[in-house]
């Protein structure tokens, strides 16, 4: 579950507790123009992972801003096995919360869209996680809806990078009550593109494309 560990825009650190920590970022587009990031930051400590995912877009007409929008996720993974979710996001002044945790046999779900019971083989869409490809339903990090998808391998296809230049990776067509493409190599995801509100948005990976040509 370690995002992208060979790209330039990662760092690797040992804290106190000498946990390894990764960092991965990508710059999102629209029309061309830079709106916003989403940064996913795993720590791994023994058999406990913890990922954080931050996201912040602002769209603009001149100096008038016409959206916001802001996610915040905190999931903990002991062993492979998610055990919560925390998120709070703000959806152009619309509040999403999901608070997740682990039963016996469910999850437990508290979310804006959706409150309930999840089977334990879904897998929370913060897209990091490659797992969401195997995943029998997932769990929207906003609200907490469940989302079905057919999910196709288109092959190996060209990922942008924010730099400039590209990265080969696997690309998957999501089709379902979400549609969006993502890009992955090997175990890490590089990439994404997706309709929100009829506005085309593209991920591109914030990496040093001689790193990564260096690895290919």
């Amino acid at each position: 579950m370690k995002p992208l560990a060979w790209a330039a825009g990662l760092t690797l650190a040992l804290t106190p507790l000498s946990a390894v920590a990764d960092s991965t970022t990508f710059t999102i587009f629209r029309k061309g123009d830079a709106i916003g990031e989403h940064r996913i930051d795993v720590t791994e400590d023994g058999d406990r992972t913890i990922a954080v995912t931050e996201i912040e877009m602002k769209v603009k007409f001149g100096p008038i801003p016409l959206f916001k929008y802001r996610h915040d996720s905190t999931e903990v993974w002991v062993a492979g096995a998610l055990q919560s979710v925390e998120s709070d996001t703000n959806d152009n002044g619309k509040k999403k919360t999901l608070r997740l945790t682990r039963g016996e046999t469910a999850f437990q779900v508290e979310g804006t869209e959706y409150s309930g019971e999840a089977p334990l083989a879904a897998i929370p869409s913060s897209y990091w996680n490659k797992a969401i490809l195997e995943a029998p339903v997932l769990i929207d990090t906003q609200d907490g809806e469940l989302i079905e998808l057919d999910i196709t391998s288109l092959g190996d296809q060209p990922a942008p990078l924010a730099a400039g230049g590209e990265i080969i990776a696997e690309k998957y067509e999501l089709r379902g009550s979400v549609s969006l493409d993502l890009w992955y190599k090997d175990a890490d995801w590089v990439g994404a593109a997706f309709t929100v509100r009829g506005e085309d948005l593209k991920y591109a990976l914030q990496a040093d494309p001689a790193a990564i040509a260096a690895t290919e």
